[in-house]
Formats: C-alpha cells, sequence, structure tokens
C-alpha cells in the first residue's frame, strides 16, 4: 500500500510540473526600449520604431500588448505593406 501511495504521488507531482511549465510565458520580443532591437523589419508596416502606450497605442485605446510598446503593422492605415521578423530562437 506505501508504494502504491509513494507511485500516485510521484505521478500527480510529475503531472504538476508540467502543467507548471506550461504556465510559463516565453518572451520572444520586447520593444519598451522604442526599437525593434534585433528583429529584421522590411516595408513600411511596422514604421521606423514601435507604437508606445504613450503615443498612438495610447490615443487609439488599443489593448492585448505587455509593457510599454508594441510592434503594430496599422498605424499608417491599411495601405502599407512589410514584415517584422524576429530572430531565431
Amino acid at each position: 500500500m506505501r508504494t502504491l501511495c509513494l507511485m500516485a504521488y510521484l505521478v500527480l507531482a510529475g503531472a504538476l510540473s508540467v502543467l507548471a511549465a506550461d504556465e510559463t510565458d516565453v518572451v520572444l520580443g520586447d520593444f519598451d526600449q522604442g526599437t525593434y532591437g534585433t528583429w529584421k523589419v522590411e516595408g513600411q508596416a511596422f514604421g521606423t520604431s514601435p507604437a508606445t502606450s504613450d503615443g498612438f497605442l495610447g490615443r487609439n485605446r488599443l489593448a492585448g500588448y505587455q509593457g510599454t510598446g508594441a510592434a503594430y503593422s496599422g498605424v499608417g492605415g491599411d495601405g502599407p505593406q512589410g514584415s517584422l521578423t524576429s530572430p531565431e530562437f
């Protein structure tokens, strides 16, 4: 019985550690410094720098980003095209 309880505890502990690991966010880009850093910007869609909470994002009440800067491709309307590519991860 003691062995069965120990096995059940180990299985439960392992399952909980996997669930906890799934809830950890991985930040792939941080645009709070006012630049795209090592991300590659092509075209006009993303402008020359990230949109900021005290600028475009704040004035337009956009949400869903963390920090004070975000990559946003709608500053120039629907016309500009381009891409923003992350460094390899």
